[in-house]
Protein backbone atom coordinates (compact mmCIF):
# COMPACT_ATOMS: atom_id res chain seq x y z
CA UNK A 1 0.00 0.00 0.00
CA UNK A 2 2.83 2.49 0.55
CA UNK A 3 3.54 2.42 -3.20
CA UNK A 4 -0.10 3.31 -3.93
CA UNK A 5 0.10 6.18 -1.44
CA UNK A 6 3.34 7.35 -3.05
CA UNK A 7 1.66 7.23 -6.45
CA UNK A 8 -1.18 9.43 -5.24
CA UNK A 9 1.21 11.90 -3.64
CA UNK A 10 3.44 12.09 -6.72
CA UNK A 11 0.43 12.48 -9.00
CA UNK A 12 -0.87 15.29 -6.77
CA UNK A 13 2.46 17.06 -7.07
CA UNK A 14 2.36 16.54 -10.84
CA UNK A 15 -1.14 17.97 -10.98
CA UNK A 16 -0.03 21.01 -9.02
CA UNK A 17 2.93 21.59 -11.37
CA UNK A 18 0.74 21.12 -14.44
CA UNK A 19 -1.78 23.69 -13.21
CA UNK A 20 1.01 26.23 -12.69
CA UNK A 21 2.35 25.49 -16.16
CA UNK A 22 -1.13 25.74 -17.66
CA UNK A 23 -1.43 29.29 -16.35
CA UNK A 24 1.74 30.20 -18.23
CA UNK A 25 1.09 28.09 -21.35
CA UNK A 26 -2.69 27.71 -21.72
CA UNK A 27 -2.51 26.25 -25.24
CA UNK A 28 0.29 23.74 -24.68
CA UNK A 29 -0.72 20.21 -25.64
CA UNK A 30 2.04 18.73 -23.49
CA UNK A 31 0.90 20.63 -20.38
CA UNK A 32 -2.71 19.59 -20.94
CA UNK A 33 -1.64 15.98 -21.34
CA UNK A 34 0.36 16.18 -18.08
CA UNK A 35 -2.70 17.61 -16.33
CA UNK A 36 -4.97 14.79 -17.50
CA UNK A 37 -2.33 12.13 -16.86
CA UNK A 38 -1.78 13.36 -13.30
CA UNK A 39 -5.53 13.34 -12.62
CA UNK A 40 -5.75 9.77 -13.96
CA UNK A 41 -2.86 8.70 -11.72
CA UNK A 42 -4.58 10.24 -8.69
CA UNK A 43 -7.74 8.27 -9.44
CA UNK A 44 -5.87 5.00 -10.03
CA UNK A 45 -3.81 5.36 -6.87
CA UNK A 46 -6.85 6.27 -4.80
CA UNK A 47 -8.68 3.24 -6.17
CA UNK A 48 -5.78 0.97 -5.16
CA UNK A 49 -5.77 2.38 -1.63
CA UNK A 50 -9.55 1.98 -1.30
CA UNK A 51 -9.47 -1.59 -2.60
CA UNK A 52 -6.70 -2.41 -0.15
CA UNK A 53 -8.67 -0.93 2.76
CA UNK A 54 -11.80 -2.78 1.64
CA UNK A 55 -10.02 -6.14 1.41
CA UNK A 56 -7.98 -5.79 4.59
CA UNK A 57 -10.71 -6.80 7.11
CA UNK A 58 -11.80 -9.73 4.92
CA UNK A 59 -8.25 -10.91 4.56
CA UNK A 60 -7.60 -10.60 8.28
CA UNK A 61 -10.69 -12.65 9.11
CA UNK A 62 -9.56 -15.57 6.92
CA UNK A 63 -5.88 -15.14 7.84
CA UNK A 64 -4.56 -14.70 4.34
CA UNK A 65 -1.77 -12.47 3.16
CA UNK A 66 -2.35 -9.86 0.48
CA UNK A 67 0.00 -10.00 -2.46
CA UNK A 68 1.89 -6.68 -2.37
CA UNK A 69 2.27 -6.86 -6.16
CA UNK A 70 -1.43 -6.06 -6.47
CA UNK A 71 -0.84 -2.58 -5.10
CA UNK A 72 2.25 -1.46 -6.98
Amino acid sequence: MPSACDTVRDAGNGLLMATHQLKQQPFSTKVRYNLVDSARNILEGTMKVLIFLYLLPTCASIQCSLNPCLFT
